[in-house]
């Protein structure tokens, strides 16, 4: 069974600054980076559940050395608190390559998960 899961990044600065684009970019790519261990955390799950699916929806701030902390499981609809835990660690790992302008609050990071036929 194929998994697949969709993220999309809602993000609030803190600050406005002129260099939050670029901070945004930083923190696209530092969570596309803990990408395969959400993965890893779905197929895991999915082993024992096939039909398991659902969303994880996480808030998280992102320090100035851009290092992501203070991740929170807003909702799960998945039925499977392991699989929203997994995410949540997964995500606390994630680091940005470089200092950000300001610090950052991500209020709602939703992943989706469904599973699909090979």
């Amino acid at each position: 069974m194929k998994s697949l899961f969709i993220a999309a990044l809602l993000l609030l600065p803190m600050t406005a600054l002129a260099g939050a684009d670029r901070d945004v970019e930083h923190l696209k790519f530092a969570l596309l980076g803990v990408r395969p261990e959400v993965t890893a955390c779905y197929e895991e799950r999915l082993a024992n559940t096939p039909d398991l699916r659902g969303t994880v929806i996480l808030s998280f701030n992102v320090s100035k050395m851009g290092q992501v902390g203070f991740v929170r499981v807003q909702k799960n609809t998945t039925s499977s608190a392991s699989l929203a835990t997994c995410v949540k660690l997964a995500d606390s790992g994630a680091r940005t390559s470089a200092p950000l302008s300001s610090e950052l609050v991500v209020e709602r990071y939703p992943y989706i998960f469904t599973s699909g036929g090979e």
